[in-house]
């Protein structure tokens, strides 16, 4: 099933995982139990990760057949392009589809850090020319990510805005945000996005905090502002103490959503990092008071 019409015919926001490859036996074994208790929360989708330059695909693929083929859910194969040849990601793709896979979430992806890595022949730059490539070739819903506070390299929001318009007029009709900790980031993104005449749905991402050095090392990797009032919040407890963070970053979460739905969110995606006790709390938490 196509992700946009799921999205389209939702009466309100719609929920979704992101799931990554497991990177350790003990995360391998796991992984089914963890993928059992996220479908039981009967997610509206789920999204799984691609390394970047194909060096996970192996890995990609067996997720995308337990997530699609073994428990009937919907999902977005990621496609992280980067030094990929034309052929490289058509043939990947066809991968995806022999799975069942109808659904693309195309990136650029960053540069592998494995120093033998090289680009192949008539790699593409951008993901908004990955997409004006495969689009035509692969008869799939397309969809594009987004920085609510600019990408890191970006020179500013509207530039940066202005590359997310190119994806959607290439194919892309929907967007999934990174995340953000104050919600007037993706407000002030969203007002700009469709002053600039961007329509499709946009779902705002949402990170859990999981731990105060998980917060800190992601935040430094995808340029997601620490606010104030994390900080503040997070000088009222224990950060030693796993389960007091745990708890606390529920909390907050909780509060960030229930605003991104009063404000009418097309959706809200939950990065899982294989992990389901923040975003059970998180929902539970919201059909408590009856945000969901």
């Amino acid at each position: 099933m196509r992700i946009i019409d799921i999205v389209k015919a939702k009466n309100g926001p719609t929920i979704s995982f992101e799931m990554t490859r497991p990177k350790s036996e003990q995360g391998e074994a796991n992984i089914g139990n963890v993928l059992d208790k996220l479908v039981v929360l009967k997610p509206d989708f789920f999204t799984m990760t691609f390394g970047a330059g194909g060096g996970t695909r192996d890995g990609s693929l067996k997720m995308l057949h337990r997530i699609h083929a073994e428990r009937k859910q919907p999902v977005f194969a990621h496609l992280a392009g980067y030094g990929m040849s034309p052929a490289h990601m058509d043939e990947t793709v066809e991968k995806f589809k022999e799975i069942g896979i109808e659904n693309l979430l195309v990136i650029r992806g960053d540069k592998p850090h494995d120093e033998n890595f090289k680009e192949q022949e008539g790699s593409f730059k951008h993901s908004s020319e990955m997409i004006k490539y495969l689009k035509p070739r692969h008869d799939m819903c397309f969809c594009s990510s987004a920085y609510p506070e600019a990408h890191q390299e970006a020179v500013d929001l509207d530039t940066d805005i202005g590359f997310l318009k190119e994806k959607i007029a290439n194919g892309a009709e929907m967007i999934i945000t990174q995340y953000f900790y104050d919600n007037q980031f993706f407000y002030d993104f969203l007002a700009k996005c469709r002053a600039a005449g961007i329509t499709v749905p946009i779902i705002a991402g949402v990170m859990p905090i999981y731990s105060v050095k998980m917060m800190n090392i992601l935040a430094s990797l995808c340029g997601a502002t620490i606010t104030e009032e994390v900080k503040a919040g997070l000088l009222t407890i224990n950060v030693d103490e796993a389960v007091e963070v745990n708890h606390w970053g529920i909390d907050f979460a909780i509060k960030q959503c229930a605003d991104l739905i009063d404000s009418g969110v097309d959706g809200l995606h939950f990065y899982t990092l294989n992990r389901t006790s923040s975003v059970t709390g998180i929902l539970e938490g919201l059909r408590t008071v009856g945000k969901l």
